[in-house]
């Protein structure tokens, strides 16, 4: 009986000793869960319903403590003394369900600027939900990548759907994804009528040439702003520029294509009317005399039209860049830039005359309009000029005035030489009859030769005369002037003058008053002489000139005239030098200019002066 006692009490100590260990193990390793969900980034926790009432009765994890909360605080405490009423509202629907014993409810929350999602999962006995336990992970990272997602579709739906721009999608062969709504607008095909089909919008005879240019997108290349032809749905081609680029999935690898278009019909034709109209432009300037420039409104040349290098000699490229009034004569400079700057300051179109230099360093003279370019907020952008040589004009005006006063001085000239020439000729018969008497030969001769020479003076005021009946007969010019320069050298013979002489072989004859035109070269062949004090050499040539002319030319090695002189030569009672009155370099003009001739003068002091005459082989009597 006694062993029996003791082997029951021993079996029951023992057993009682197994459960301790088993409760000290089962605490271990609750501890080590408890450790493990305490430790794990999201959090644990468990809730029952209790009189109508959801109590959590543990939370655990660092998610907790990063939502500014505690295990100890959770614990215990209500769903609606947690939260804020809008979400306790949401949360407690999905508390509902998993008590109600549905499985896998998961929801989503945001709190404290976190993010996590909720697992909840019913734990049951005997068919009865007595707790739920809930899993929660932190899915702040993720929502803000899906949310930035999101974001980026949105955008770039928005992008495709709003630009005008066309913009269709292949597949990797060929067949059309997608388009948007600027591709139905531009080339008239709707999305339904060509989504999962090849494309339709290429022409037959660039088909090849895609579909090479496809298979190279296809494997990686890029095309940007090719400039081609597509079809419309209507027909008809329009221009495009197109730009091609692979799409690729996440593994790098290509599987489609985005083809993005824009129609630029418009664009060419506005270049094909540009070129048209540079064609025409550059006909008309490459063509016309007048000069064309652009300036900014300080002066400096931007342009310079083809014309300048007929005109000016200059190319337009040596003159961009430079000051316009660089080129300017230094004597209009001052006024022309004052009405420049005036011009630019009103706004108004101005008129100028000035001198322009030429590349080979003469003066051209032109009238010019200048005209500013005004942007839309009313400032001056730049500056048109328009300009034309009246170079030659000024010259005809200057011969008209010079005519116009040598034609009052004629109508004088003629009016004194009658009144003078016919009590002249008396008392030149008188003097002859003296002159038969030995006692007064001594006075007459000497009154003869004033008489003689008053007579000459005379008889030029009658060649400046209204113009008189003169008969033009052939004559031989080198005769003529041979025999002018055989008189002229025996009254020159104590001068220490030579003439020397060059004559073309055939001269043609020339139709001449002998009379007046020996006058005229007498005239030009004592000025010359006149300039020589040192003596020197008169060089005669003779010449045929084109248009059926001939030219002379005197040329003397004498003092010269200063160039400002030059241009008065000619004009009535005009002289170089402080004897006479210039009238015989005068009556030489009017007999040229009688004979239908030209007479131009060159000189350069020290070096002598030069006198050109052309004359024609014929004039009608």
């Amino acid at each position: 009986m006694g062993d029996t006692s003791f082997f029951i009490y021993f079996i029951v100590l023992s057993l009682i000793l197994c459960v301790i260990s088993f409760i000290s193990f089962l605490k271990w390793k609750l501890d080590k869960i408890t450790d493990m969900v305490r430790q794990q980034h999201g959090c644990t926790y468990t809730f029952k319903k209790i009189e109508n009432r959801f109590i959590h009765t543990m939370c655990e994890g660092e998610l907790v403590h990063r939502l500014g909360c505690s295990s100890d605080f959770v614990k215990g405490k209500d769903l609606d003394e947690l939260f804020q009423p809008h979400i306790t509202s949401r949360i407690k629907a999905f508390y509902e369900m998993a008590w109600d014993g549905m499985e896998n409810i998961v929801f989503d929350c945001t709190l404290q600027d976190i993010t996590f999602l909720a697992n909840l999962k019913p734990v049951k006995v005997e068919g009865k939900v007595v707790e739920v336990i809930a899993t929660c992970v932190d899915i702040t990272e993720r929502k803000r990548m899906e949310d930035d997602v999101r974001e980026t579709n949105q955008f770039l739906e928005s992008i495709i759907n709003h630009t005008s721009d066309s913009i269709h999608i292949l597949d990797s062969a060929g067949k059309v994804v997608r388009v948007n709504p600027a591709f139905e607008r531009t080339f008239g095909w709707s999305a339904q009528e060509i989504v999962g089909k090849e494309i339709p919008f290429v022409p037959f005879y660039l088909l090849s040439m895609v579909k090479e240019r496809r298979s190279e997108v296809l494997t990686g290349e890029h095309y940007s702003s090719l400039e081609t032809h597509r079809l419309r749905k209507d027909g008809r081609l329009i221009d495009v520029s197109i730009s091609l680029s692979p799409i690729r999935d996440s593994k790098g690898t290509v599987v489609g294509i985005t083809g993005i278009s824009r129609d630029v019909s418009e664009r060419k034709q506005m270049e094909h009317m540009l070129r048209d109209i540079e064609e025409k432009y550059r006909i008309i300037t490459g063509s016309m005399t007048d000069i064309i420039a652009i300036m900014d409104p300080y002066g400096r040349i931007m342009y310079s039209s083809p014309s300048h290098v007929l005109v000016l000699g200059y190319l337009p490229e040596e003159q961009e860049g430079s000051l316009t009034f660089d080129y300017i004569h230094p004597e209009d400079v001052a006024e022309n830039r004052y009405l420049f700057e005036r011009m630019v300051l009103s706004k108004t179109p101005i008129n100028m005359d000035f001198r322009f230099r030429h590349a080979d360093g003469h003066w051209v003279q032109f009238e010019g309009k200048f005209a500013p370019v005004i942007l839309s907020n009313g400032e001056v952008n730049s500056v048109v000029l328009i300009a034309r040589d009246i170079t030659e004009r000024k010259k005809t005006e200057e011969i008209i005035r010079r005519s116009d006063r040598l034609s009052v001085i004629s109508e004088l000239a003629a009016g004194v030489a009658h009144e003078v020439l016919n009590p002249l000729t008396s008392l030149k018969g008188f003097v002859q009859l003296l002159q038969s008497s030995d006692q007064q030969s001594k006075y007459s001769d000497v009154m003869l030769m004033e008489l003689n020479q008053i007579e000459e003076i005379i008889r030029e005021f009658l060649i400046l005369a209204k113009p008189q009946q003169v008969i033009y007969v052939p004559r031989d010019v080198q005769q003529l002037l041979e025999g002018i320069i055989d008189s002229f050298e025996k009254q020159i013979v104590e001068d220490d003058i030579q003439i020397q002489t060059y004559f073309e072989a055939d001269l043609p004859h020339i139709h001449c008053d002998e009379r007046q035109l020996k006058h005229a070269f007498v005239h030009i062949l004592k000025n010359a002489n006149e300039s020589m004090q040192d003596g020197g050499i008169i060089t005669v040539q003779v010449k045929k000139e084109e248009q059926n002319k001939i030219k002379v030319t005197i040329s003397d090695q004498g003092c010269g005239i200063p160039p400002e002189l030059v241009e008065m030569l000619g004009e009535p009672f005009y002289r170089t030098d402080c004897k006479g009155t210039g009238r015989g370099l005068m009556v030489s003009y009017k007999v040229i200019e009688n004979h239908k001739g030209e007479i131009n003068i060159t000189s350069e002091q020290g070096e002598g002066t030069t006198v050109e005459i052309l004359l024609p082989h014929s004039i009608t009597n």
